[in-house]
């Protein structure tokens, strides 16, 4: 996001210089790397991706008309209301992550409290020690055998145990 803020202000520079071929090639970029980050503007407001889709093409249309001071006024608009999600975007992808690996610890340390009652210190401990070795030999086929599974064959079986998981499940 912050990048795509960058191509605006260098977009505006060229405008401000009243260079028309350079500002509509730094707009046309723009348009196109719109679509690397549409998804994140639009999850966080509509009224902002609404209004920066309807900036793209003003700005463009000013420039190709020589409207340099309109197309300024329209992307200093756009950049003050992008910039807030900008970090807004890293502090909620930060949050999220922390969240989801908070909620999974958590869930394990109260499954684990649970059991502690139901078994010995020595079967937790070496219940612990064999999910360890299974983690270890899953990670190992995962990051060296994994590689070198062909990925088209690899999803296609899978996508079919789940598609017969979901009509087994239906009934």
């Amino acid at each position: 996001m912050s990048d795509f803020i960058g191509m605006l202000q260098k977009t505006k520079a060229d405008i401000q210089s009243q260079d028309q071929q350079s500002s509509l090639t730094d707009i046309t970029k723009v348009r196109e790397s719109w679509l690397s980050v549409e998804g994140t503007v639009v999850a966080q407001s509509a009224t902002v991706y609404n209004d920066t889709e309807r900036d793209m093409v003003t700005v463009n249309a000013m420039i190709s008309s020589r409207n340099y001071n309109g197309a300024t006024k329209v992307l200093d608009k756009m950049v003050g209301y992008l910039t807030p999600l900008a970090s807004k975007t890293s502090y909620t992808i930060g949050l999220l992550t922390f969240l989801a690996v908070f909620r999974e610890g958590t869930e394990t340390v109260l499954f684990v409290i649970g059991m502690v009652n139901q078994i010995s210190l020595q079967q937790l401990l070496l219940g612990i020690l064999i999910g360890i070795g299974i983690l270890a030999i899953a990670a190992y086929l995962m990051l060296v055998v994994g590689v070198k599974l062909p990925m088209r064959p690899f999803f296609l079986v899978s996508s079919l145990i789940v598609f017969y998981l979901c009509f087994k499940l239906q009934g």
